[in-house]
């Protein structure tokens, strides 16, 4: 699956993708960066609003509201989810370089964690992702708010490094390994961006399929069963709603 944008905000992942990965439907994913930085709001508990995509721009910026279309949120969630990003990519687990596909699933578990902290369920695509091994790539790390975070660490030292030449090496395996045992690849391309390179005609041996680590080689995840999901929209007097 590629997905372009910043979808996740409106409640795509919970209503849509999790239960797809939940399902055995998606066996790898390259998203933008954005995608998964406001995913991990609603994993890390944050509120998220629906209101008009009408509304005065320099009144919500007066207010401290940040706007995503007809999405709302408090400036604070974005420094609150920096913050958090920092604090976990800091750990030593995190020092070295790696795809940003472990490294989307390293994260994953640290979201993972703070939605079950929080009492929450199936909230995150992130969590989702790690908890069924299904591995995750962005195709510009940098170009998003948690690559800029990993690259302000870079200044102080950190030792993480996204290695790009991993992500095509690992993206090209899934797509030998399907070939070479009879398997056939489809994609879904919701939207289209830079994400559409990672779907790659031809592969060369690499190693194995899909990305449970486990030292260093990539291990098929368990699918999950099929579940149901959507978004749950609690209306309030501005005849918005909160997602989530």
């Amino acid at each position: 699956m590629s997905l372009t944008g910043a979808m996740t905000p409106a409640g795509l992942g919970m209503s849509t993708i999790i239960p797809l990965i939940e399902a055995g439907f998606i066996d790898w994913i390259v998203s933008t960066g954005a995608n998964l930085y406001h995913d991990a709001h609603f994993g890390l508990g944050m509120a998220m609003h629906r209101g008009s995509p009408f509304a005065d721009d320099v009144v919500l910026r007066e207010e401290g509201v940040v706007r995503i279309y007809d999405i709302f949120f408090h400036y604070d969630v974005l420094l609150s989810t920096d913050r958090f990003v920092r604090e976990v990519s800091a750990r030593d687990e995190f020092q070295r370089p790696m795809s940003s596909a472990e490294y989307h699933y390293l994260l994953g578990g640290y979201v993972l964690a703070r939605e079950k902290a929080l009492g929450l369920s199936r909230k995150s695509v992130l969590g989702a992702a790690h908890a069924a091994a299904v591995p995750i790539y962005t195709s510009s790390p940098g170009d998003s708010s948690i690559g800029m975070n990993v690259a302000e660490q870079a200044l102080s030292g950190s030792k993480l490094r996204f290695d790009v030449s991993a992500d095509v090496n690992e993206t090209s395996s899934i797509v030998f390994w399907a070939k070479v045992h009879g398997g056939k690849s489809g994609v879904l391309i919701i939207a289209a961006q830079s994400q559409e390179f990672r779907a790659p005609d031809r592969a060369a041996d690499s190693g194995s399929p899909r990305h449970q680590r486990k030292g260093s080689r990539l291990l098929p995840p368990a699918h999950g069963r099929p579940s149901r999901h959507g978004r749950s929209v609690r209306r309030d007097a501005g005849g918005g709603g909160e997602l989530g």
